[in-house]
């Protein structure tokens, strides 16, 4: 297998065998750009940006540097790092002129596809861009990567984890591809499954923060608190002060009132932040259908939906949220979502 910079030349980027730039230094940077991307950290994504921009600078018509610059874009809101609202944006119309420029090019269509999930929540016409990316070139990691989460969010687990593996089978050694599947498997509710495979990716890299956070709430999800609290189990290092207070105080309260205390610290803590900076709403809501206070947790969700939260991709199928199920109010919040309601194969 041929890489350049952690870069599947083979399956993930064709560039050996389809010239999209015939500007040697153009094409440098975006392999550059795709390798910062892979990072998925704050500084790896802006300095895609940077290289994605040269790639785009050195030959304006490099459609699939146009493409990278969409998915760095996606990624810094889903991230967090930027504004969602207007990094989706940016995204989607980087994706948009790829395509317009070469319809043929899988790449703009998978971008497009994840932009129009995140941005528009247009479910029926991201699956046709992700449909379309898959037909031009079906060897691209990337897009059976997405294309999961799409299914995933949908319900529909077993095709989900089917394209998971396919990505994984195509790029192995990618350590976002790997997390998500657990991921997958999490939203899924085989929390077993998922923090194994959770496990195995910390395994490849434990500075790697994402599979982390995902066992962890496999841990919450499955009941396991002392597993989500402990020290041994989590990376601590870099923790600061303050939330090392925070986990005491969770642990003194899951001593006291079990999972009710627990959550009702999370509450207090999340709601004190939110004095001095922006808070997730869903996560709020997440919290709240824990403590089985559907009231307030529809509350949240309804705050979620205007503020266009990154968590409502996964309302239909999140486990936090399971105590909400017969809710009215939830069928009608995922139907305002957009999500086709009859569209769940496998639960």
């Amino acid at each position: 297998m041929v890489r350049v910079l952690g870069v599947d030349l083979t399956g993930g980027e064709s560039l050996l065998t389809k010239h999209y730039t015939e500007n040697t230094e153009a094409q440098q940077a975006y392999i550059k750009g795709r390798y910062f991307l892979n990072t998925r950290t704050e500084e790896g994504l802006k300095k895609a940006i940077k290289y994605f921009g040269e790639a785009i600078e050195k030959d304006a018509g490099y459609t699939l540097a146009k493409s990278g610059l969409a998915d760095s874009h996606v990624l810094l809101g889903i991230f967090g790092i930027s504004s969602p609202r207007e990094a989706f944006l940016k995204a989607k119309a980087e994706a948009t002129e790829a395509v317009s420029i070469d319809e043929t090019l899988a790449e703009a269509h998978i971008s497009l596809a994840y932009a129009k999930m995140y941005c528009d929540w247009d479910w029926l016409g991201a699956e046709r861009h992700f449909e379309r990316g898959i037909e031009l070139k079906p060897n691209y990691a990337t897009a059976h990567h997405w294309y999961s989460e799409y299914l995933a969010a949908m319900g529909r687990f077993d095709e989900a984890l089917e394209e998971m593996k396919r990505a994984q089978d195509l790029d192995p050694h990618s350590l976002i591809i790997n997390a998500n599947l657990g991921w997958i498997l999490y939203l899924a509710h085989r929390y077993d499954e998922a923090i194994e495979e959770l496990s195995k990716t910390l395994e490849m890299d434990p500075n790697f923060y994402l599979p982390g956070a995902i066992r962890w709430q496999a841990y919450v999800a499955s009941g396991m608190y002392d597993e989500a609290m402990s020290p041994v189990l989590i990376n601590t290092e870099s923790w600061s002060e303050e939330r090392r207070r925070t986990n005491a105080s969770l642990g003194e309260a899951y001593a006291a009132s079990g999972p009710r205390g627990w959550w009702q610290v999370v509450i207090a803590t999340t709601l004190e932040k939110s004095k001095a900076m922006k808070v997730s709403s869903y996560y709020l809501a997440q919290c709240y259908a824990q403590l089985g206070e559907n009231d307030r947790a529809i509350q949240y969700l309804e705050r979620a939906y205007e503020d266009r939260d990154l968590g409502m991709i996964c309302l239909k199928v999140d486990p936090l949220l399971d105590g909400l199920r017969s809710d009215a109010r939830l069928t009608v919040l995922l139907a305002r979502v957009g999500f086709p309601l009859n569209a769940t194969k496998q639960c």
